[in-house]
């Protein structure tokens, strides 16, 4: 049996807290990342993907999601992969309480008055 939306979430909400400075990218000899591994690569896309597809690419969630990438991490300290990183924890996080407060997102709201 497929996972619901809110499982899926909870799961990359779950993932990503296993993120840290430390783990998500390879780094140089003076310790900066470099490039990313394949797991954080792999759990950014299925988070991109997922908020984009559920919410909307205009939607506040998947907007969160965008601030967060738009945050250079690579050749760049801790503070920066943080600050990305809260972005994306709280996109997902903000997910999960729109679905358990049962709020849609006004395209939600348009396509049920056309029903």
């Amino acid at each position: 049996m497929a996972d619901s939306l809110l499982e899926k979430l909870e799961k990359l909400v779950k993932e990503g807290e296993n993120f840290n400075y430390d783990n998500f990218s390879r780094k140089t000899i003076i310790g900066y990342p470099e490039s990313y591994t394949s797991d954080y690569i792999s759990w950014k896309t299925r988070v991109q993907t997922l908020l984009e597809s559920k919410f909307g690419k205009n939607s506040p969630v998947f907007q969160n999601f965008i601030n967060g990438s738009n945050i250079r991490v690579l050749g760049n300290d801790k503070d920066n992969f943080n600050r990305a990183h809260s972005y994306f924890m709280g996109a997902l996080k903000s997910a999960i309480d729109l679905i358990d407060f049962d709020i849609s997102m006004p395209e939600e709201k348009e396509a049920e008055k056309m029903i």
